[in-house]
């Protein structure tokens, strides 16, 4: 019987191209002859690769190969046999080419079973249980009554094959063709088998011994020959391919050959070190761990995997590192980590004895101020909350605040971080909860006014050419400017909407007073003509020569008037001859850099005035 083509080529069965076509580059470079000089054993297993590999590398013939062995698979017949039997009859018959009968092989069948873990490392006989179609023991598969035999069909007289002869220009053709009557057998069935109906073969249940070999992973599969559906009227039966699933472990994960294992400790025994026993698939090994083990550290038990497949030996065991962080303790033992922190000089949340939450600490209340002044408190961050009077005890800041906070911030549990309403309201809040895009926070002590610096100090700036608006805006909630007021002076080329620009201009404020934590926000207003602008209370205007503002401005402030870089038209210079004027230097060239120094002389002189 000839060798089986897929184990000439050492591959499975269902093998794809790419497999095949490397399987077979490997061996002929192992057994070419010029590579094996008068070794006969070698270029005998030569041409036998490559006449496999002429088959199976062409579809068809592979195909062929599969349903009817060998034999069927061969080519069309070439050279000087083009007009004879041989090749057709083998193209479609498992005989020779002189018997001419068909004999189909069974189909190849597959399954599937299940292991655990233990099973599927160290090999066992796994019973399957199938219903495949299986030989008829009342005709042992030769589909005739019980004391009848078959009968050479008289079409074929017993060939299994028609031979017709047709006129061409070269003569007389003489094809072969198979038996319409007998299908290729040469045989008919006169009485056929009453329990198979001349099929001879039935569906039954079968009980099926499958060795598996220690090391089998998920997903291979094992090869069982003429284990699989039986062929029709005697023909040799299928192949049966047992697909292996295994299922998984609770305790382990299979990587390749090696077992990984995640085992968790406490904080002390990480700390201190500690020997702790671990789960095997040989039972539980004590494994020492050193002091200072780190979270994720792994540790390797060698021989404690699965055992090589067709090998010797067996992969390892790793054992990964979880260490439980406590949530909740006692009083005792919280005084022990606060003392621990201390001489340690770690900066730590102030003890509670109060919870919030499943896994966060709670924090005190209570929280002493010593002073109403925001500036003077300690925070990590600081927010302006949307509506004027939400300083509750509770805050939820989330949307791009608590995606700022969160992921750019990254403010931590426990962290202390102040709110404003923008009017001078103020409250201290510790973080309790920061995930996602959510910050949530819980007040530490009472609201607290802050009032507001005197006096009044007002920004008047012409809107130009590319001017940037909101920079200006920045600079000014920075140096602590109550009101910003773009005007538009007769030389101003920039038009913008009025509601655009006041939110921008809002917006901007709202940020710049959370990055210099302020509880005050400007008030931006629209932009007003220059009429409007020269009616507005202390009024003073920014130049580049002049003295600066002296003296006490009333109740009511300053109001600085900055022009455009063109400067003032000579009508709006006439109605500005009696207005004081600040000089903000000679090199000062832009109106954002005039407002901007104008308004820290400004100030400056009023921090001079409150002290």
């Amino acid at each position: 019987m000839s060798q089986d083509l897929y184990e000439l080529l050492e591959i499975n069965p269902r093998a794809t191209e790419s497999e095949i076509k490397r399987a077979y580059r490997e061996l002929a470079r192992r057994y070419h002859p010029d590579g094996n000089p008068g070794d006969n054993e070698a270029e005998e297993k030569f041409k036998e690769i490559s006449h496999a590999y002429e088959i199976l590398s062409d579809p068809e013939r592979r195909r062929r190969y599969d349903q009817f062995g060998d034999t069927g698979s061969r080519g069309a017949p070439s050279g000087s046999d083009a007009f004879g039997f041989g090749g057709l009859f083998d193209a479609f018959f498992s005989g020779d080419q002189f018997s001419g009968r068909a004999t189909s092989r069974g189909s190849d069948l597959e399954i599937t079973t299940e292991l655990s873990l233990e099973e599927a490392a160290f090999g066992y006989t796994h019973t399957v249980e199938a219903r495949i179609p299986s030989e008829c023991e009342s005709c042992t598969g030769s589909g005739c009554a019980p004391g009848t035999f078959p009968e050479a069909c008289p079409d074929c007289s017993g060939q299994g094959q028609v031979r017709q002869v047709r006129r061409s220009i070269l003569g007389q053709m003489v094809t072969a063709v198979a038996c319409d009557r007998c299908s290729g057998t040469g045989q008919q069935i006169p009485s056929p088998c009453p329990e198979c109906r001349g099929e001879g073969r039935v569906m039954a249940e079968q009980n099926i011994d499958v060795e598996i070999p220690a090391g089998i992973d998920n997903g291979q599969q094992l090869r069982l020959p003429n284990r699989g559906a039986a062929a029709p009227r005697g023909g040799p039966p299928g192949d049966l391919y047992v697909s292996i699933r295994v299922t998984p472990h609770p305790d382990f994960e299979r990587r390749g050959n090696d077992l990984w294992h995640r085992h968790s400790i406490s904080v002390t025994q990480a700390v201190l070190g500690a020997t702790i026993t671990v789960p095997t698939l040989d039972g539980v090994r004590e494994l020492e761990l050193s002091s200072g083990t780190q979270p994720d550290a792994v540790k390797r038990i060698k021989g404690q995997g699965v055992p090589r497949l067709g090998g010797s030996g067996r992969g390892d065991l790793m054992v990964q590192i979880e260490i439980e962080i406590p949530t909740r303790f006692d009083e005792e033992q919280a005084a022990l980590w606060y003392h621990l922190a201390k001489i340690r000089g770690e900066e730590v949340a102030e003890p509670s004895h109060q919870r919030h939450g499943p896994t966060a600490l709670s924090f005190s209340m209570t929280t002493e101020i010593s002073s109403t002044l925001l500036a003077d408190f300690p925070a990590v961050a600081h927010v302006i909350v949307d509506l004027p009077n939400e300083l509750g005890d509770e805050l939820k800041i989330t949307g791009s605040d608590g995606h700022h906070f969160v992921r750019v911030r990254r403010l931590r549990i426990g962290e202390v971080v102040t709110a404003a309403n923008g009017s001078g309201s103020w409250r201290p809040y510790r973080v309790v909860e920061s995930s996602g895009r959510r910050l949530d926070l819980i007040a530490t002590a009472e609201v607290r006014v802050e009032s507001p610096l005197t006096p009044p100090l007002r920004v008047a700036f012409s809107l130009t050419k590319g001017a940037k608006p909101e920079v200006v805006a920045r600079q000014l909630t920075e140096l602590g400017v109550d009101s910003i007021i773009p005007v538009v002076a007769d030389r101003s080329v920039a038009r913008p909407e009025a509601q655009s620009l006041v939110t921008r201009l809002q917006r901007v404020a709202r940020e710049a007073s959370m990055q210099c934590r302020r509880s005050w926000l400007p008030e931006c207003l629209a932009p007003v003509t220059f009429t409007e602008a020269i009616d507005l209370p202390g009024l003073v205007v920014a130049s580049r020569t002049g003295t600066a503002a002296t003296g006490k401005p009333n109740s009511q402030g300053w109001t600085l008037l900055v022009g455009p870089e063109g400067g003032f038209s000579p009508t709006e210079i006439a109605a500005l001859k009696s207005v004081p004027i600040l000089a903000v230097g000679d090199l000062v060239l832009r109106a954002e850099t005039a407002a901007v120094a104008g308004a820290a002389v400004l100030a400056t002189q009023r921090s001079r005035l409150v002290a």
